[in-house]
């Protein structure tokens, strides 16, 4: 008897949610439902050829890393169901997309004071929200705090006198802790006072609740179209962006590491490593100028 999709799915995110992170659970979820929609009615999703004809309908249209994150989230799902008996593993023997050292790196685009300036003009500061939203923008903008690591932290998690938050659980459920600067800190305290609910979680939403990741990242590109940028503003940029200034400011990779909550220093080195270079090749021709 054929196990229907739903019913699949409905195994393989509880299996997921007993060994990953939420974050990462949902991450796979969200791509096994895109493939399962384009599967429909007409293709069983468990075949071979199936699989192969969605992995180049993928590659014709997306990059290879995001094909390649596909192509994981697949490869999961099927492992899960050769073992719980729903079907044979379909990828096997597929190996994932070999991505090139400019493929792999994690370069975004990279913000500079004016576009700092931009968006906090773009929030109104006589209301809670537009203060929020300042403060939630100098937060990213002070510290690497990744999306899901923001939008969870808790007021408790603010250390007022050392000017330190810390990060309960971070990717891979690493603790760790970030700096605050004056003016975050100033942003942050400011909208505390004027929020119109005292709760635990430290970002309040519009209804009351906690502030999700893909709110944080709907509200960011509200206020790059209303401050009139053109480049692509989302919350992980932000992360590049301090990786980049900590190295202008002479930090070695081990204490980058070490503040962004990186298990590796591998891991860091990916962050904005073309900008890095083009400043290496500018600096390099300043010396032989000299």
């Amino acid at each position: 008897m054929t196990v229907l999709p739903a019913e699949a799915r409905q195994g393989f995110a509880l299996a997921l949610a007993a060994s990953l992170r939420p974050n990462t659970a949902r991450g796979y979820l969200e791509h096994l439902d895109v493939y399962v929609r384009w599967c429909g009615d007409d293709r069983c999703p468990y075949q071979r050829q199936v699989v192969l004809s969605y992995l180049a309908d993928v590659s014709a249209r997306c990059s290879r890393p995001t094909v390649a994150t596909y192509f994981k989230a697949l490869k999961a799902f099927f492992a899960f169901c050769e073992v719980e008996g729903i079907c044979d593993n379909p990828m096997r023997g597929l190996k994932p997309p070999r991505l090139s050292p400019d493929e792999a790196e994690r370069d975004a685009p990279l913000y500079d004071e004016e576009d700092k300036e931009a968006l906090l003009a773009a929030c109104p500061p006589w209301t809670w929200m537009g203060l929020r939203n300042r403060a939630l923008i100098l937060s990213l903008w002070h510290t690497p705090l990744r999306a899901s690591e923001l939008t969870g932290l808790l007021v408790t998690d603010i250390d007022w006198e050392g000017m330190e938050i810390t990060v309960r659980s971070g990717k891979g459920g690493v603790r760790y802790t970030v700096v605050m600067t004056i003016e975050m800190a100033e942003a942050i305290h400011r909208y505390l006072r004027h929020r119109p609910a005292d709760i635990a979680a430290l970002w309040l939403s519009e209804n009351g609740q906690m502030v999700t990741p893909r709110a944080l990242s709907l509200m960011l590109k509200r206020m790059a179209k209303r401050a009139g940028l053109s480049k692509s503003v989302y919350p992980h940029a932000f992360r590049h962006r301090w990786r980049i200034q900590c190295v202008i400011m002479g930090l070695t990779d081990v204490e980058i590491a070490s503040l962004m909550g990186q298990r590796t220093v591998r891991a860091t080195q990916g962050y904005g490593r073309k900008v890095l270079q083009a400043q290496a090749r500018a600096r390099y021709r300043e010396r032989l100028a000299g």
